[in-house]
């Protein structure tokens, strides 16, 4: 196929939260709920040199 080299990656950002605490999520950095979370991020790619 005259490929030399193949990168397939994959980064995930902010993906999982864990707290006993289930009224809103812990990472918002509010008091009382009413901030946007934090958004999740997930990149996916694939570099190719022929």
């Amino acid at each position: 196929m005259g490929i030399k080299t193949m990168r397939l990656y994959f980064l995930g950002t902010n993906l999982l939260t864990f707290s006993k605490f289930k009224l809103w999520d812990p990472e918002m950095n509010s008091t009382n709920g009413q901030q946007y979370p934090l958004s999740k991020t997930i990149t996916m790619g694939l570099t190719l040199n022929l």
